[in-house]
């Protein structure tokens, strides 16, 4: 990791908070001053390492804690992979309740993440299973999957709480909308779906097109949502928003693992490879 750290580090420092949970709790601490909602996530994912895993599970616990004896405004938001799904749903669930009701301690909310594609069906299952029990609890779906459509269907029809991101794995094109008109075309059509039959959701975008057009129906429907972004993308626009009176939530990422999340938020954000390519430039 030392060439990593050298090279990419400055850049992830954007997109993280850093790497201790003092750090995400510090970070999240300034985005409250401003208005802003934190929802905390530990990198890292994919794995079968019980050991890891429980560790996982224990930041997980001492972060909600840590959030109620710090009087932090934040949520947390976990991978299935992260809390052992690839030992089977069973393993995964009884972590993930874990979680649950301990933030049902703290009158706190469990957001679970979608990851690639090989974990949809699954992540859907556990979610459905789990929601049976515990009410704190939401899930994220993606627009650039073509099947996203059904499953949010499936998600409302149940009256789950979602967070509707674009999506930012390398997946193949029998899966995912490859163009960018594409999937925002797609994530329109789910934002129409979410505003005539959900209630309480998010949407995950810094698009102004899909920023517009969330407002715009909110005016129309009243149905509650809020807007949620990443830490270090649009905070201007932010400001913005909570200036006109909508709730906005901020993705605060830490932990040493954050290389593959820094590379795909540089995948989004072009000119962020070019100022690092500057960085090489006398």
């Amino acid at each position: 990791m030392g060439l990593s750290n050298t090279l990419f580090l400055p850049l992830a420092k954007k997109f993280i908070a850093g790497e201790t949970l003092s750090d995400a709790i510090e970070v999240c601490r300034s985005r409250n001053s401003a208005g802003i909602s934190g929802m905390i996530n530990i990198l890292g994912e994919h794995t079968s390492d019980e050991e890891k895993i429980k560790s996982y599970v224990s930041e997980y616990l001492l972060i909600l804690k840590q959030i109620k004896k710090e009087n932090i405004d934040s949520s947390i938001s976990v991978k299935p992979s992260q809390l052992g799904i690839d030992l089977g749903l069973d393993y995964c669930k009884n972590n993930l309740i874990k979680l649950l009701t301990e933030a049902s301690k703290h009158d706190n909310f469990v957001w679970v993440d979608m990851e690639d594609s090989p974990y949809t069906d699954d992540t859907i299952s556990l979610f459905l299973d789990v929601k049976k029990e515990f009410s704190n609890m939401g899930l994220c779906v993606q627009a650039y999957l073509k099947r996203t459509e059904d499953d949010l269907n499936q998600l409302l029809s149940s009256n789950s709480q979602v967070r509707l991101c674009k999506g930012a794995y390398n997946e193949s094109d029998d899966i995912v909308y490859k163009k960018n008109k594409t999937v925002v075309n797609n994530f329109e059509i789910l934002i129409h779906n979410l505003f005539n039959q959900g209630n309480d959701f998010a949407i995950a975008t810094h698009d102004d097109k899909l920023i517009d057009l969330s407002i715009n129906l909110h005016k129309s429907t009243n149905v509650p949502f809020e807007f949620q972004m990443l830490l270090g993308v649009r905070d201007k626009k932010k400001s913005e928003l909570i200036s006109q009176g909508h709730k906005v939530t901020e993705y605060i990422p830490y932990g040493k693992e954050w290389l593959p999340y820094s590379i795909r938020r540089l995948n989004e954000r072009k000119r962020n490879i070019f100022l690092l390519a500057r960085a090489f430039i006398p």
